[in-house]
């Protein structure tokens, strides 16, 4: 089992870096987790924290559509990884948007989310 402060530290680091939000195999294997009904609680965590900062962006950058399938599987999480760890992960998420946000600029910051995600989030 993974160390979860570790992955936690990891996941934070990765969002508020300057590179990509996510790399092309973490994109993927995002991507597979919305068809998947086995998704491990370690893997919950990035998705929820992931589903705080794009469900972020969706009001911030006034985007149109937000993939459902996405919040559907973030949602389910709350049952593997139980409700105060699912709004501690979230919250970080939201944060983690707004850190950038004001790194970047809002502007900037939708505009590569937009790039990073064209599958989940749309203008």
């Amino acid at each position: 089992m993974p160390n979860m402060d570790h992955t936690r530290q990891t996941v934070r680091q990765r969002i508020t870096s300057k590179k990509p939000l996510l790399g092309k195999s973490a994109l993927m294997a995002l991507c597979f987790l919305g068809f998947s009904d086995q998704v491990r609680a370690h893997e919950c965590d990035e998705l929820v924290k992931m589903h705080g900062l794009l469900g972020r962006a969706f009001i911030q950058c006034r985007y149109t559509f937000y993939s459902r399938g996405f919040v559907l599987q973030a949602e389910a999480c709350g049952g593997k990884i139980g409700d105060k760890a699912y709004k501690q992960l979230l919250a970080e998420g939201k944060e983690a948007f707004d850190t950038r946000s004001t790194q970047m600029g809002q502007s900037a910051l939708c505009t590569k989310i937009l790039k990073d995600f064209p599958y989940t989030v749309r203008q």
